[in-house]
């Protein structure tokens, strides 16, 4: 590819779209669906583990009853002596791939190895479940969990810096250039599923906390596309100034990262929720 195509396919690619509400409504449509599957999950593990738990307290009340009511059953000299009547199971069970053979068959289709299996799968998967569905259901979780636009601010700020040193050739600074470019990119689609959040819990308030959601949402969306169009000027520049690109990306941070805590106290998420997001991440990490 010659030099003026390359130049031709890069100024048709270096441009970042604005905000698009259909793809808030798609966003809020999955956060609402992936909410519901992790509601039902959760309820479907805790009816599995509690299922669980009561057939051991069944199990444990049942070995106290064979226990006590054992004492009026046969002896054991005469449970030996109707054993030693047949010669050719003995046979049988002194041969030891017999005796485990016939070991694995009666623990398999005992009650006891099902209700041990039952308690036990059930256990290790609510302990691996539980953490991904039993969660709160706020900002701060779904910026943790589903939108990691902080890494992406952190990326176009390294490659920022990569542009500013001017011992980079042109190929580099080519291709650091549209690096920053799909960085801002992701960046609006990851704004787009913040706002689809939003969107979402907006329609699960009441009254006042409903009207301030939507503020939140047109306000953000309008600095969005202000920062975008900036940005898009700064590409139409040769050369690309790496210092405004910073001091754009920055500012732009900084106010989303006001209003995403204006909107966690407007959905109402406490300090103790915060807390067990950041337990959750930490754990994970």
């Amino acid at each position: 590819m010659s030099l003026p195509m390359q130049g031709l396919l890069q100024a048709e690619l270096l441009k970042i779209r604005q905000i698009e509400t259909k793809n808030i409504e798609y966003n809020a449509k999955q956060v609402r669906q992936l909410l519901f599957k992790h509601r039902a999950a959760k309820i479907g593990l805790l009816t599995v583990s509690g299922v669980a738990n009561l057939i051991e307290i069944y199990r444990f009340f049942q070995f106290f009853y064979n226990k006590f009511s054992s004492s009026s059953s046969p002896g054991p000299s005469i449970k030996k002596e109707a054993t030693n009547n047949q010669p050719d199971q003995e046979i049988k069970k002194s041969h030891l791939f017999g005796r485990t053979i016939m070991s694995i068959k009666s623990l398999i289709s005992s009650k006891e190895f099902w209700y041990a299996a039952l308690f036990g799968s059930s256990a290790i998967t609510t302990q691996k479940l539980m953490p991904v569905v039993d969660h709160p259901h706020t900002m701060t979780w779904f910026r943790y969990k589903k939108v990691p636009y902080k890494e992406t601010f952190k990326q176009a700020h390294e490659y920022a810096q990569l542009l500013a040193q001017n011992t980079i050739d042109k190929e580099k600074g080519i291709y650091y250039k549209q690096t920053v470019h799909n960085l801002c990119d992701q960046l609006i689609k990851q704004m787009e599923q913040l706002f689809g959040f939003m969107s979402y819990k907006g329609t699960q308030l009441k009254g006042s906390e409903r009207g301030k959601i939507k503020k939140i949402i047109r306000y953000l969306s309008h600095c969005t596309n202000d920062w975008a169009a900036a940005i898009n000027t700064l590409f139409e520049e040769d050369p690309f100034d790496p210092q405004q690109f910073t001091k754009l990306i920055t500012d732009y941070e900084e106010e989303l990262n006001r209003e995403l805590n204006n909107f966690s106290r407007v959905e109402g998420e406490t300090s103790s929720d915060q807390l067990q997001v950041v337990r959750m991440h930490i754990d994970n990490s």
